[in-house]
């Protein structure tokens, strides 16, 4: 046999070897590319670099902000995984109002009154969430979210630091720059329910003498205060707000 017939009939079989190995390995792709007409399918494979975001840049969850005489807590210590802030991990029902408000000019013999302009101003911001708690760590996390609210509605009393001084002010931030931004905010009042119905959930806090539980499903009720300095309001501009101006900047006008 010829040096030119025996090469031939290698190749053959290292063919037939590759079919059967493609069959083997993909039977759906081999039967689906033996029907294509030729030059069909690419004879090469491209790659695309994956772009990966900053998830803090993207994370536009609801989130109340730890003042920084609360950042050495220890009980708080679980809010300094969510970038220092109480989360709401799941999307919350938050309920916002602004008002003008009127006074009525009301001449003898006419038909119209006239509305006289007085104030305007930004209404409490209430926040009802709800909170599920599966393990130890989701039940620490609970109860540094029930402490820190605890803690925003006390002053600074007794033999305390900064004595004399009201609850600190914290801010509100969620869904992206163009609604709450840096929103300086008071906590007025919280409320959480203890369901009976539900299973609770032990927490292991460090230093605590005995055991510590949370409900494993609670929703938390939260009225907020929006609260602007003298210094702050002076700066307000309605030609600025409009344009966006005031959106970026650490004033949290809304």
């Amino acid at each position: 046999m010829a040096l030119n017939d025996i090469v031939n009939a290698v190749g053959t079989v290292v063919n037939t070897v590759n079919t059967v190995n493609d069959f083997v390995s993909d039977p759906y792709g081999f039967v689906r590319g033996s029907t294509l007409p030729q030059d069909a399918m690419p004879t090469f494979k491209t790659q695309t670099s994956a772009n990966v975001v900053s998830a803090e840049e993207n994370d536009w969850r609801v989130r109340l902000t730890v003042p920084k005489q609360f950042s050495g807590s220890p009980v708080l210590a679980p809010l300094q995984d969510t970038g220092g802030s109480l989360v709401f991990p799941f999307t919350p029902n938050v309920i916002m109002q602004h008002s003008a408000t009127y006074s009525t000019l009301d001449p003898v013999h006419n038909n119209y009154p006239f509305p006289v302009y007085q104030n305007s101003q930004i209404d409490d911001i209430q926040i009802i969430g709800d909170y599920y708690v599966e393990n130890s760590a989701d039940a620490e996390y609970w109860i540094a979210a029930i402490h820190f609210l605890r803690s925003m509605s006390k002053m600074f009393y007794g033999d305390t630091s900064n004595q004399g001084s009201p609850p600190p002010i914290t801010r509100l931030n969620g869904y992206g720059d163009y609604v709450f931004k840096d929103m300086p905010v008071l906590v007025t009042y919280f409320t959480v329910n203890f369901d009976p119905e539900v299973n609770y959930i032990k927490a292991d806090i460090p230093g605590a003498s005995g055991s510590t539980w949370a409900p494993s499903h609670s929703a938390i009720t939260v009225n907020l205060k929006p609260v602007y300095s003298r210094d702050t309001v002076r700066t307000f501009s309605l030609d600025k707000f409009v344009n966006g101006d005031f959106i970026l900047d650490s004033r949290g006008f809304i």
